[in-house]
């Protein structure tokens, strides 16, 4: 699965790995190396990588960890996923609970979660960071549990999907 720029790769065991652009929080994890890619060189038959100046990328696939809440990343809980899919900054993934966890731009509130302040920020269990101080997207920069309306707060789900700027979820009843 992809996104514009970012990669998704789903395990089996129900493990998520992620690389690729992760300036708006779309690889939902710490990164092992926050860098621009170098300058490309002549290298015969081996790919090249063009650097895109001022963004963050993390070249090598890393394991999202779900339910923390603390740096380094250590889980709440063991969690499996069973369906990833991706917008084109953010992601939303369904666990073998039928919870729905998401992360990366909320620039038009896809990731699940509503208007957000500085004080959300403090006091949250899940990290967001504004792009821009005097910006108000906000993004997650960890999968979070997207809580739905009362008086049902995690329905069940049935399917999820999401596109440029948008996000659902499909619930039974």
């Amino acid at each position: 699965m992809s996104g514009w720029s970012h990669i998704l790769a789903l395990t089996e065991l129900g493990n998520l790995y992620t690389w690729g652009r992760a300036d708006f929080g779309q690889l939902g994890r710490t990164l092992t190396e926050a860098s621009a890619p170098s300058t490309p060189s002549p290298s015969g038959d081996k790919p090249t990588v063009w650097p895109i100046k001022g963004k963050t990328f993390d070249p090598v696939p890393g394991r999202v960890i779900f339910g923390c809440t603390s740096e380094p990343q250590s889980p709440t809980e063991e969690v499996h996923i069973t369906r990833v899919v991706a917008g084109s900054e953010h992601c939303l993934a369904l666990d073998e609970r039928q919870r729905l966890w998401s992360w990366g731009w909320n620039e038009h509130g896809m990731c699940g979660i509503g208007q957000v302040s500085e004080a959300d920020n403090q006091t949250s269990d899940f990290s967001i960071r504004p792009l821009d101080p005097s910006d108000s997207d906000w993004c997650l920069k960890r999968p979070f549990l997207v809580r739905f309306p009362d008086p049902k707060p995690f329905p069940r789900i049935l399917n999820i999907g999401s596109g440029y700027g948008h996000s659902f979820a499909v619930v039974g009843t």
